[in-house]
């Protein structure tokens, strides 16, 4: 809640899936930018589940937690 109030401060519009679809949120947050890509003709959606670049975000948590963790298998 205090994220969400954060971000509407801000002025950003949230658009959040209440429920499951095919008891997923991943099936239905898919589902929902397709739509929103739709009806968006300027919209642009980075994938980040089969985007090769996501994984590159997270390289310096994985680098901060293998330094502080030691070796992780």
């Amino acid at each position: 809640p205090m994220l969400r109030r954060r971000f509407e401060q801000m002025g950003v519009g949230l658009d959040i899936v209440p429920s499951p679809r095919d008891g997923s949120y991943q099936v239905a947050r898919l589902a929902r930018v397709a739509e929103l890509m739709k009806s968006l003709p300027r919209a642009f959606f980075t994938n980040q589940y089969h985007n090769p670049a996501n994984a590159l975000g997270y390289r310096r948590l994985a680098e901060d937690l293998s330094a502080r963790l030691g070796r992780i298998d």
